[in-house]
């Protein structure tokens, strides 16, 4: 079956948080970065199935009222 394993660990003023997803052929970790206002602005996704990894990164803009 599918096992997933989630954690949190809090960097400075940054929230860091993996997520592990694990089926019987390969585990997939995904690793999220997150900024001091809670917005995720980064995602790395690996997997040891054979493909290769992959980088996400977000950008915010402020928007004036």
């Amino acid at each position: 079956g599918l096992l997933e394993k989630y954690y949190y660990v809090s960097e400075e003023s940054e929230l860091v948080a993996k997520k592990i997803v694990t089926v019987p052929a390969y585990t997939t970790t995904y690793n999220y970065s997150y900024d001091s206002k809670g917005n995720l602005i980064e995602e790395m996704i690996e997997s040891d199935n054979g493909n290769s990894p992959q980088r996400i990164t977000y950008e915010y803009e402020e928007v004036m009222p």
